[in-house]
């Protein structure tokens, strides 16, 4: 098999798996892997900052993406970690003279599949229904977004910590004997860029509920314990 070919059927294998086209027909697949490209981008590289002309859609395949903004101190807020399976730059397709207002760059080293709007556009053409589902997409983002912005305005940084922590085990938890694993391998320092707070903040507080034996550790990934949604911080 030539080496086009191989590449061809590799971007069909990672379109297929991720999360909003695993329904899609193989023809759908075929036609978007002819007009999509495939990127390995390395840890800690700017994928797009704010003001740049949003022109391109990305798949993201392996790796982790966190989507930011500056805020007035010039502070980074992180708004949003993707994990694989996500797809982001959808503001792409609506607007034509459209312009990221947010950061995004790599977590670790990452496998992104990306096309032009324009070819995205085309595909969404064949593709009525998913329209609709990147526009409920695109509605739960924001709602994540805004309620994070208003979580550090309004919340200490206790509560703000316990619930983004309730969050990501409803959408990354996998139970245990002793509780509900958090499937993400994410660092203090990340989970202070999610709520806000120093490395040295979150690493305290998380001491602290530990010793309160709402959580634990194993292997690099935190545990909540039952008695953690039992209580409120």
């Amino acid at each position: 098999m030539k080496t086009s070919e191989k590449t061809h059927e590799l971007k069909i294998w990672h379109l297929s798996h991720l999360q909003i086209l695993a329904d899609r027909a193989m023809q759908d697949l075929d036609y978007l892997a002819n007009v999509c490209h495939l990127s390995e981008i390395t840890k800690h590289s700017v994928i797009y900052l704010p003001g740049d002309p949003a022109e391109t859609v990305y798949f993201l395949k392996q790796g982790r993406v966190r989507i930011s903004r500056l805020s007035e101190e010039g502070k980074q807020i992180t708004l949003l970690v993707l994990e694989a399976g996500s797809l982001f730059g959808e503001v792409a397709v609506l607007d034509d003279q459209a312009r990221h207002e947010s950061i995004a760059e790599t977590m670790e080293n990452t496998l992104l599949c990306h096309t032009s709007k324009q070819n995205f556009e085309q595909f969404l053409q064949r593709n009525p229904d998913l329209s609709l589902k990147i526009a409920k997409m695109m509605g739960k983002r924001l709602r994540q977004v805004e309620n994070r912005l208003e979580d550090v305005a309004f919340l200490p940084v206790e509560a703000r910590l316990y619930k983004l922590l309730g969050h990501l085990a409803s959408e990354y938890g996998q139970p245990t004997e002793a509780g509900t694993r958090i499937q993400l391998r994410l660092t203090h320092q990340d989970l202070g860029q999610l709520i806000h707070a120093t490395r040295q903040t979150v690493t305290e507080l998380l001491n602290q509920f530990e010793a309160s034996h709402l959580l634990s550790t194993e292997r690099r990934q935190l545990v909540l314990h039952p008695q953690f949604f039992e209580n409120k911080a």
